[in-house]
Formats: structure tokens, sequence, C-alpha cells
């Protein structure tokens, strides 16, 4: 359903997709409504133009351009198997709440205890720490050769723009700040 009436230009349509996508009034400019009326006169239906527009402006909105609002409120930041690190430690607190749960029959002890959310962490950052330092002394390749380095994470790999090298410290940085810092 339109505002507009029946009657409206295709320019005017299409100004009214720009307002809507950018949130604000929009006026085209003399070559905006030349490319426009060429479109027009092509008959690039409607619906193509507002699919492009839209696309353009997640793009555009994704990539930070100038003034634009932020796509999604909230996202995670990684490059390469960085996400990793983020599941680690996620399914190490996992497992630590459901083994309070088993061990002390109290659906509160991992919230009301800081040492459970710390042990999570040193052990996420145990197993980081591990799948970044696979083989780092080990190399394969024939004797007195270099081989290829064995590892999981890769030097470009990060998390939060965090390289993968430093989560584990980050990690127990966390766990002594959640042991700590209570309340």
């Amino acid at each position: 359903m339109s505002l507009l009436p029946p009657t409206s230009t295709f320019a005017e349509r299409v100004e009214v997709l720009f307002a809507v996508v950018r949130g604000r009034g929009l006026a085209l400019g003399a070559l905006d409504r030349e490319l426009l009326g060429l479109w027009s006169n092509q008959g690039v239906p409607l619906e193509v133009v507002a699919r492009g527009l839209l696309r353009a402006a997640e793009r555009a909105r994704w990539n930070g351009g100038a003034g634009s609002a932020p796509l999604i409120g909230f996202f995670i930041a990684f490059r390469g198997r960085g996400y990793v690190i983020g599941l680690i430690a996620v399914a190490c607190l996992l497992v630590a709440d459901w083994g309070c749960g088993l061990r002390y029959h109290d659906p509160d002890y991992y919230a009301q205890h800081g040492w459970p959310k710390l042990a999570a962490f040193v052990f996420a950052a145990l197993i980081v720490w591990w799948l970044d330092g696979l083989g780092r002394e080990e190399r394969l390749g024939v004797e007195g050769q270099e081989g290829a380095r064995r590892t999981f994470f890769r030097e470009q790999d990060s998390l939060l723009f965090v390289p993968a090298r430093y989560w584990p410290l980050v990690l127990i940085a966390l766990g002594g700040m959640f042991y700590f810092v209570r309340g």
C-alpha cells in the first residue's frame, strides 16, 4: 500500500524508496532523475529498483558507510576461525553450570559462586592455548627440511579484533574478573 497517488511517476516512487531506506528525506538530483527516466523508459520494474536499493543500503550499513546506522544492534567481529574461541568459552561455561547443578543440586550455586566461572574460563584458555600451539615446536616434513606448521589457528584468526594467540590470557583475565567481582 502506497500513500502516493496512482498517477505518481516512477521517479517519485523511487524517491519515496530512497527516503524509506535512508530514514530521512532526500531530493534526487538532475542526473539521478535522468537515470530514473532511462529506467522508466526501458520498463525496469519498480520492484527490481527497490531490491537493488535495499541491497545497496544493507551493504553500506554492514560496511559502515558514512552516516549509516548499524545494520544489526550486536554482532561478533571475528576473522577466520576466531569464532571457535567464543564457542569454546561458551561451551566451557555451560558445562560448568551443568556440572555445578549435578554436583551441588542447587540451581543457584553457579550464579552465586565465582570459582566455577574461573575454572571454566581457565579450561577454555587451556583449550585455546593448545589449539593455537598445536605443533608449534613440531614441524612436519623430512628431517632437516622445514615443514608446514600444524596448528588450528592461523596468524590472521581473531575474535573481537584480538588475535587468537592472545585469547588464552584474555580468557584467564575474564575468569579472574568473574571470580573477584561479584554482584
